[in-house]
């Protein structure tokens, strides 16, 4: 049987473009061209060879509008954070979530890339990996680090769990991240906070950490930190002269239940017996004991120590 049939009355000869050269065999380049056979092509750059015909490889296309723009420069982002994630809001509108340049943004075809909030002191520095539920957008930051979630482009990502607040009010069952606090030294070198532990903290570049009871113009919040060994980090904090010799501070992996009826904070007034307050602080034997001595900033732990009652 012959390789190509012939093409009968009712039938459409196909154009030279489409069969290109029917003798096509491949590439050959041990020979000189003059020396080559029909079907033969002696060399080639940045050419496919389709339907028997070199054509011009077109090469990629990189989109303008997937790249960080300054003003009317289009420029590489100068860190990636992991691989982009569509998102589908509420309202159908799709989205591309993409990590970098140590935040977040979200991106839609021929749109200036819209920087997402996130919670405060929180800057991206790992891999991160994006993951669509319904219409929450979850961004996994890794085993050591708790995720975030977003609910509408217009408010940015915020903590899957929330913070305790010790002035805020919760509903009864509401679930709160809480310590354990941890005590490290402190030196400071301009606007770089170094903090050591006695043991090692077990926090990664890239790790938030919250801090209470802060001095030296230091605010309490959350920072960033950078790891230097596996009893030491630091995290940036403009504006401070000096703070106490000991800093508190946590990761908040600790979750929590409210109860109903139990306010979530209490007054001066509330103690009725101070004295028993002060032992039962002193030494804490009950679990709610323990938490409560631990949550108290350094300086008070201190002064609870050298206690007195009034006589």
């Amino acid at each position: 049987m012959a390789r190509y049939r012939r093409y009968g009355a009712s039938d459409d000869a196909p154009s030279s473009t489409d069969t290109g050269d029917v003798a096509w065999t491949g590439v050959y380049l041990n020979a000189e061209p003059s020396q080559l056979s029909a079907g033969l092509l002696s060399d080639g750059s940045n050419l496919r060879c389709r339907t028997g015909r070199p054509n011009t490889r077109r090469g990629l296309w990189k989109s303008a509008w997937l790249n960080q723009l300054d003003g009317e420069r289009v420029l590489p982002w100068s860190k990636i954070h992991g691989q982009p994630s569509p998102f589908k809001d509420p309202n159908g509108v799709e989205w591309l979530m993409h990590a970098a340049n140590e935040t977040v943004f979200a991106i839609r075809p021929y749109n200036t890339p819209l920087q997402l909030s996130l919670p405060q002191g929180i800057k991206i520095q790992t891999e991160v990996s994006f993951v669509q539920a319904f219409n929450l957008m979850f961004m996994l930051r890794g085993e050591l680090m708790s995720p975030l979630v977003l609910e509408n482009i217009d408010d940015g990502f915020k903590d899957l769990v929330d913070r305790w607040d010790p002035v805020a009010e919760y509903p009864a069952g509401s679930v709160v991240a809480d310590g354990p606090w941890n005590t490290g030294t402190v030196t400071v070198g301009g606007s770089t906070l170094r903090v050591t532990n006695q043991t090692a903290h077990g926090l990664i570049t890239g790790s938030d950490i919250q801090i209470r009871g802060s001095s030296g113009g230091l605010q309490d919040g959350r920072y960033t930190v950078f790891v230097v060994d596996e009893f030491t980090f630091s995290f940036l904090a403009p504006n401070v002269s000096s703070v106490s010799p000991t800093i508190e501070w946590s990761t908040n992996r600790d979750y929590w239940t409210t109860q109903a009826g139990v306010p979530t904070t209490f007054k001066t007034e509330d103690i009725i017996n101070v004295p028993s307050f002060a032992d039962k602080l002193n030494d804490p034997q009950r679990e709610v004991d323990k938490w409560l001595y631990g949550s108290l900033a350094a300086d008070t732990q201190a002064a609870l120590a050298t206690y007195e009652p009034p006589t």
